[in-house]
């Protein structure tokens, strides 16, 4: 089985603490390192060299964007996941351009955050559905989505990327093969200029195609 060596980045001790016994009870995932600021983590990365790190925005000395910006540079295929109380929507808007993994609440239990690594360990994103619906609840941008054309399929995988679907799982709801769900991901990332489905997904919440109760 292969192990994820996982890293904590957050100013709080108490919560890498807690995620850090969280992560160790999953039977595909060790933690071999924590920091408490963005600088002591990229100061850090080769040496624990890490699969995924669980990294925190708002952080003193450097924060989680400059953090991801730096770690990216030194280690392109770093997952990386956002841990967030819910900041301002412009930090998950330079976190998704920067091309980041997932997001999830600090309270996410460990279900979620069981099902939030295994998308992302098979190459795939994660947003917290609740975190969507707070982004949506929030968000006073105005639409930009009244001149794009979605075809009946798209609004329907679109619909289940944001319910945090696999491609697979989106597959077997539909009745089409995965291939056939990377096309229309591909033609919805197309559409909406997308860099990844983070972004995708952002997007139509954000511009309210999609319903979340």
């Amino acid at each position: 089985m292969n192990i994820l060596q996982a890293f904590i980045v957050d100013d709080h001790s108490i919560f890498r603490q807690g995620l850090a016994i969280m992560l160790n009870k999953l039977n595909n995932v060790k933690v071999i390192g924590e920091a408490e600021d963005g600088k002591q983590f990229i100061d850090s990365i080769d040496k624990y060299n890490p699969d995924v790190v669980f990294l925190d925005i708002k952080m003193p000395i450097m924060d989680g964007i400059e953090a991801a910006e730096l770690a990216f540079k030194k280690k392109p295929s770093l997952k990386i996941v956002v841990m967030t109380m819910f900041e301002e929507p412009a930090y998950f808007n330079k976190m998704v351009e920067l091309g980041v993994h997932g997001f999830l609440l600090k309270n996410a239990e460990m279900m979620e955050i069981r099902k939030a690594l295994a998308r992302i360990n098979e190459g795939d994103t994660y947003f917290s559905e609740d975190l969507l619906k707070k982004i949506r609840h929030t968000n006073t941008e105005e639409p930009k989505s009244n001149d794009i054309n979605f075809s009946r399929r798209e609004k329907e995988v679109l619909d289940y990327l944001c319910m945090g679907f696999s491609n697979n799982e989106i597959a077997e709801k539909l009745f089409i093969s995965p291939r056939t769900v990377d096309g229309h991901r591909a033609n919805l990332l197309s559409k909406t200029d997308s860099k990844n489905t983070v972004s995708l997904v952002l997007f139509a919440v954000k511009n309210k195609i999609v319903d979340l109760v």
